[in-house]
This record gives C-alpha cells, structure tokens and sequence, in this order.
C-alpha cells in the first residue's frame, strides 16, 4: 500500500515537473512558443467547425498548448506595449521637432520682419534727409528769387505740398508776400501805387496775385501814413491846410470847372489826411486846423 502511494506522488511530482519544464522552455524558446499556440489555435478552430468536443476538451486541457498561449500572450502584450511606447517616443519627438520648426521659422520670420523693418526705416530716413536737403535748397533759391517769378512758382504748385520745391514754395509764401507789398510801397509811392494796381486789376490779363498784394500795399501804405499824421501833427496840420484850400476851391470853382479840384482831393494826399483827421475828431476840410 505504501509503495503505492510512493509511486503515485512520484507521478504527481513527475507531472509538475514537467509543466514548470513547459513554460520555462517556451519562456526560453519565444518562436517556438509562437508556434505553438497558433498551432493549437488552429486545431482549436478546427475542432470548433467540426464540433467535436473531445477535441476541444483534449486541447482545453493540453498543457503544452496552455502554457505556450499564456506565453506567447505575454510577449504579444509586451510587444504591443513596447510598440506603443516606441510610438509615444516618436510622437513626442515628432512634436517636439514640430514646436522647434515652428520655433524656428517664426524666429527666421522675426528676424526677416525687423531687418525689413530696419531697411525701410534706413530708407525713410535717407529720404527724409535728402528731401530735407532739396527742401532747405529750395527754401534759399526762393527767398532770393524776385516776386513776380515766384507767383510762377506758387500757381504751378497751387495746393501741392508733396515736392521739396512745393512744401518751400508754401512755407515762404507769406513772408514773400509781405516783402512784396513793402517793396511795391518803394517802388511806386503814395498814388503811382493806385495807378500800378489798374495796371493789375482790371482787364482780360488781371494778375489776381499783384492785384491782391497792390490792394493790401495801398492799405498798408495809407495806414502807415495815417498813424505818421497821428505821430506829427505839425505834418497834419500843414498837408491837411493844403487840402483844405483845394476844397474851398472846389465850393468857389465854376460849373464845369470842378474836376481838377475834385481829383485833387482824390490823391494820396488828402484821402489820407482825411482819415487822419478823423483821429482829431475833424470830419471835413471845411474849416483850416489852427
């Protein structure tokens, strides 16, 4: 009895033995172990088509086959993570090779902004300086140029400010004008004035530019000259009395022989003086200034 039970746990030991022998083997051996379980996989299926259950139950309880699936299940699993962690490894350095490239294009585009962005300012300022230079050039020529070809100047131009020529043409204008009116003072005084503005103003050839500048010297040379008679009385007094004789002429005159006295109190003279006297509260040349 006892040999019996001997023999029977050396069996059981036998088997075990064996199993371990089977998995550690198609640990050792990975194709073999492919191999089989693809082999009973087959078998498997065959039996399953066929529907043979002793079959299916003798494969069932196969350790052979039972240990090479667990086997090769475990490398298929290992694989698979070993794949997907080689494609998490390429992703991420695909990515990261990605925001590098963006990183690196948008430097590249940067870089390519600011030296635009350099070369255009180098070029406004180089403008800028030339047009300055051509400008204050300009602004030279034109101060030293006489009036009448400067009103050329102005009515080419007109509202143009864009040109160097231009922009001087409009910064000078007043300060030219103003030289104008005191030079036309100059040259035709107190009633050649008048008689150079008809020249000017009337007609198909008007010149609106002299016209203008003959009106506002006349002005000017008539105020300047009022404020003289406010400032010298005893000038006043004298070219006022001169006026005041041609009018008591005028009162005296004949018909038909009050022209000349009537031109006369028309000259510089006595339209200044006349407003001149306006200042001293004295409306008419009726009576002499004492």
């Amino acid at each position: 009895m006892n040999s019996k039970i001997l023999t029977l746990s050396c069996l059981v030991l036998l088997i075990t033995a064996c199993g371990q022998k089977d998995r550690a083997y198609y640990e050792a051996n990975l194709d073999d172990a492919r191999e089989k379980a693809q082999e009973c996989n087959k078998e498997m299926v065959a039996a399953l088509k066929a529907e043979d259950q002793s079959k299916l139950q003798k494969i069932s309880d196969d350790s052979e086959c039972k240990f090479a699936a667990e086997v090769h299940a475990i490398q298929e699993r290992k694989i698979a993570d070993i794949k997907r962690e080689i494609e998490r490894k390429k992703r991420k350095e695909e990515h990261e090779n990605q925001i590098k490239e963006m990183a690196a294009q948008l430097e590249k585009q940067k870089k390519e902004r600011e030296a635009e962005q350099a070369r255009r300012q180098k070029e406004e300022a180089e403008r800028k300086r030339a047009f300055e230079a051509e400008y204050q050039r300009s602004v030279n020529s034109l101060t030293a140029m006489k009036f009448s070809d400067f009103s050329k100047q102005m009515k080419d131009c007109g509202y143009k400010r864009s040109s160097a020529q231009c922009k001087a043409v409009h910064e000078i204008k007043d300060s030219k004008r103003k030289a104008e009116i005191v030079n036309l003072i100059k040259l035709y005084p107190e009633d050649k004035l008048k008689d150079f503005k008809s020249t000017k103003c009337k007609g198909l050839d008007i010149n609106r530019e002299y016209c203008s500048l003959a009106t506002k010297a006349i002005r000017k040379q008539d105020r300047d000259k009022v404020e003289f008679y406010v400032s010298n009385k005893d000038s006043f007094k004298k070219d006022f009395n001169e006026c005041h004789k041609v009018y008591i002429g005028l009162t005296k005159a004949k018909y038909g022989q009050e022209k000349p006295f009537r031109d006369r109190l028309q000259t510089f003279q006595c339209r200044v003086v006349r407003d001149a006297a306006m200042k001293y509260n004295i409306w008419n040349f009726k009576k002499p200034v004492a």
